[in-house]
């Protein structure tokens, strides 16, 4: 009996080039290669990378069931596995929009207080603000009116 190795490989034997990079997310399957490498390519490599895509095109029938033969092939298989599976993880968040870390500022509270400032002193904006339902502290207050953060916003 084969080991699992030989017959993952038999398998992408019996598939056409194009249908092994499209199974292994190679260019010009891949996202990265599309947003940033296709603008890069030659000609040869666009002629050859429409030409594999408009061979994928007409056989997206068989996708599903080959996709799903190709993964049962790679499971047995754990350090090929593991790639496929973090390039597929790679590939599905590469759309999202990066966060950026930390707990978000909040701006419009200081641009309320330092509006505030203007002509009042902490506890007068702590009380105007308490009035208004804001449960801030009397220290959390004068923190905002410290210079530093006044730099940052000019």
């Amino acid at each position: 009996m084969d080991s699992p190795e030989q017959q993952l490989q038999a398998f992408l034997n019996s598939l056409p080039e194009w249908r092994r990079k499209w199974l292994k997310h190679e260019a010009p399957f891949d996202p990265d290669w599309i947003s940033q490498k296709s603008a890069k390519a030659s000609r040869e490599e666009i002629a050859v990378a429409k030409e594999q895509l408009t061979a994928w095109a007409g056989n997206l029938d068989q996708d599903i069931t080959i996709r799903e033969r190709y993964e049962a092939l790679l499971r047995p298989i754990p350090s090929r596995w593991r790639e496929y599976r973090e390039k597929m993880k790679r590939i599905a968040l590469s759309d999202l929009p990066k966060s950026k870390p930390g707990r978000k500022s909040k701006t419009e509270l200081a641009e309320r207080i330092w509006q505030l400032f203007e002509g009042s002193t902490s506890i007068e904006i702590h009380q105007k603000l308490k009035s208004e339902g804001a449960t801030y502290s009397l220290e959390a207050i004068e923190s905002y009116l410290k210079t530093r953060r006044r730099k940052q916003r000019k």
